[in-house]
C-alpha cells in the first residue's frame, strides 16, 4: 500500500498488467518461422525442378502475385506459366544459392538451368526472386533475370556456368 501511495505501482498490479499485455502480444498473428519460409521457398523453387504442379500449387497464396520479366500474374496466370514450362522444356534444374529470411519476406539466388525441348539447348541463368508470405504460402513473388544471357548462351556468344555460384553474367574473362 505504501508503494502506490507514492506514484509506484504494487508488484502485484505490474505482474498482472505484464501478464495481460504479454497475451494481448501471443493473441496477434506472428510471422511464419524462418526456417519454415525458407522450407516454403524452396518447394516452390524445387518444383520447377521435378514439374510437380501439387509442390507449386500447395506453396502458392490464393491471392499469388506473380511477376519475371515479361508479365505479371495471379495464382492461375502463373499455374499456366508452370503447365507451359512442363510442356516446353526439360531437365531443369535449380541450384539454390542462398534464401535470406526477413520477417514474412524473402529473398531467394539461384540458378536456374534448363533445356529447351524444342532446340535441344540448354541455358543456364542467376536468377533473384523476392516475395512476402501471408498465412503460410507464398503471395508476392518477383523473379529477376536478364534474358540477354540465355539468348546469348543459345547463339553460342556465352559459357553456361551450370553449377557454379549464381551471377547476373556468366563468367567470360577472370574469376
Amino acid at each position: 500500500m505504501d508503494t502506490c501511495l507514492r506514484g509506484g505501482i504494487a508488484p502485484g498490479v505490474l505482474s498482472l498488467l505484464l501478464l495481460g499485455f504479454s497475451g494481448l502480444l501471443s493473441a496477434q498473428v506472428a510471422p511464419p518461422e524462418a526456417e519454415q519460409i525458407r522450407s516454403l521457398v524452396m518447394t516452390s523453387l524445387k518444383s520447377w525442378e521435378t514439374l510437380e504442379e501439387t509442390d507449386f500449387s500447395g506453396t502458392a497464396h490464393p491471392d499469388l502475385i506473380f511477376a519475371y520479366p515479361g508479365e505479371r500474374t495471379d495464382l492461375e496466370g502463373a499455374l499456366e506459366v508452370f503447365r507451359m514450362w512442363k510442356d516446353k522444356f526439360r531437365d531443369t534444374k535449380v541450384y539454390v544459392h542462398q534464401v535470406l529470411v526477413d520477417g514474412d519476406s524473402f529473398a531467394a539466388e539461384y540458378q536456374f538451368a534448363t533445356t529447351k525441348k524444342s532446340t535441344d539447348k540448354r541455358t543456364v541463368m542467376g536468377t533473384t526472386a523476392v516475395g512476402r508470405v501471408q498465412d503460410g504460402l507464398i503471395i508476392l513473388l518477383k523473379e529477376y533475370t536478364d534474358g540477354q544471357v540465355d539468348d546469348l548462351q543459345v547463339e553460342g556468344k556465352l559459357p553456361l556456368d551450370e553449377g557454379a555460384e549464381p551471377f547476373p553474367w556468366p563468367a567470360t574473362t577472370g574469376p
